[in-house]
């Protein structure tokens, strides 16, 4: 099927459909990608889309699979605002209430009329990112609402990837699948962890490289931007893993390649990230070498979206408080974490190309952290505070990373009991995540637990035979 036939049948233009195909534009449409599936003989998976009833769904099949008696759409599907009223109504908040129109809206950001219209007219309900979220913000089986599982689209990727590889040899990729695989790495990495995964990415920027040689100009510059990315993906991934050599070399390697894509926001992007390694791995020159890339990062800030402008004063600050001297390099570190959250509470950061997810549960956390590192640990406890976690339930690790924090803050204060219990709850999910940077985190707490008064104290020699089943483990 040419482009201009696609357009025609999908009721589109001709530079829509480009943009479709090169960038995946104008696709966060149900209907079109079903409508696209339909056309090109997609598997329906591979768009996200539920690849057990589509598209000839048996009349209410949910009741006979276990699930509630909706009414039926007109797709065959259960009326899906009905389906998000129901499980709304199902999740609880901390004190046992459940969750308003409002509690969903504050979550969503939009307004509680707009979730009203959800729920009783469908309102917003043919976006596929706005169903992802309901479905990850309100446990939603992802079937009722047309959609494919991650696991389901992380199997298709795997018995694909192979074939796909051997299909390098034609250079055409299938940038979609590149697209959606990449989105769902970042999203189970931010909500739990995507360390099992690493193999499967390997095997994708295998496959871009081999293709790239190749390649006509447009197509390259589509592959240079996606080989960048799952670069980054994967030293995220090492990073939370402690492979912080490993971690550096493919952020080194992004680095090259932005050289041939004249792209001054991947350039910032990778710098960011590269200086959050150095700042992770945390040796004296280190901390240094995080503070030369933030600093470059942020000459330039008129080149990058919102969110990475906030993002990239977040981690300066942070990295600026670890090696401040004097009370106006403290005050210094701290104002630029300040500007971040004057970005955050603007509300201005709908985009979030590079997976940052800054809002203001990040900034909560990294102005506590900048805070710590100033030793102001009674200030960093009362940044913590302002976390709202029913508001922010479904991002584990970050909600762990808060606790962390508090320990250390409990700790640098002489509070240890509480400190050592904290950090005891906080190394079971940590160990459950595997999250090694986070575990020598514990560690370093744990020694300044053993060298204090309370060394000797049940809990803390506790908390040390648990990180040591933990490090042995790794």
């Amino acid at each position: 099927m040419t482009q201009k036939q696609l357009a025609a049948a999908l009721d589109r233009s001709l530079a829509s459909i480009a943009s479709m195909q090169k960038e995946g534009m104008t696709l966060d449409s149900l209907a079109r990608r079903r409508a696209l599936a339909r056309l090109l003989d997609i598997p329906p998976v591979l768009l996200r889309l539920d690849p057990h009833h589509w598209p000839q769904p048996p009349a209410s099949w949910w009741q006979n699979e276990g699930y509630a008696a909706f009414a039926e759409g007109d797709d065959g599907y259960p009326v899906a605002g009905q389906v998000v009223r129901k499980y709304r109504k199902i999740l609880r908040k901390e004190d046992g209430r459940t969750w308003t129109l409002d509690d969903l809206a504050s979550v969503l950001e939009i307004s509680e009329r707009a979730t009203r219209s959800m729920e009783r007219l469908n309102a917003s309900l043919d976006s596929i990112s706005r169903r992802r979220a309901l479905v990850e913000i309100l446990s939603i089986p992802p079937v009722l609402l047309g959609l494919a599982s991650l696991d389901e689209l992380q199997q298709t990727m795997q018995k694909t990837l192979h074939s796909m590889m051997e299909r390098t040899a034609s250079y055409n990729l299938d940038f979609l699948v590149f697209e959606e695989a990449l989105h769902s790495y970042w999203q189970t990495n931010h909500s739990n962890t995507a360390r099992h995964s690493v193999r499967e990415i390997k095997g994708y920027l295998t496959a871009l490289h081999r293709v790239l040689p190749y390649q006509r100009s447009a197509e390259a510059i589509h592959t240079l931007s996606l080989l960048c990315r799952y670069h980054q993906l994967l030293a995220n991934i090492l990073r939370d893993q402690g492979a912080f050599v490993e971690a550096l070399a493919q952020l080194d390697q992004a680095l090259l390649l932005t050289k041939a894509l004249d792209d001054d926001e991947q350039k910032a992007i990778i710098l960011f990230r590269r200086g959050g390694v150095f700042r992770d791995r945390g040796t004296f020159e280190d901390k240094a070498r995080a503070v030369a890339d933030f600093d470059t990062a942020r000459t330039l800030e008129s080149f990058v979206s919102p969110s990475l402008r906030a993002a990239i004063l977040i981690q300066a600050g942070d990295a600026h408080a670890c090696i401040a001297r004097d009370e106006t390099d403290k005050k210094k570190s701290i104002q630029m974490i300040d500007m971040a959250g004057r970005i955050v509470r603007q509300g201005i950061l709908s985009d979030d190309e590079h997976f940052l997810h800054i809002d203001e549960l990040r900034y909560h956390l990294d102005r506590g952290l900048g805070l710590i590192a100033l030793d102001w640990s009674k200030m960093a406890l009362e940044e913590l505070d302002l976390i709202d976690r029913d508001a922010n339930s479904r991002f584990r690790r970050r909600h762990a990373y808060a606790d962390l924090l508090a320990a250390q803050a409990y700790a640098d204060q002489g509070h240890y009991p509480i400190a050592a219990s904290i950090a005891e709850d906080t190394l079971e999910v940590m160990v459950a995540l595997n999250s090694r940077v986070n575990i020598a985190r514990l560690a370093r707490l744990y020694e300044q637990l053993r060298a204090s008064s309370y060394g000797q104290n049940p809990e803390a020699l506790r908390l040390g035979m648990k990180l040591g089943r933990a490090v042995r483990a790794q």
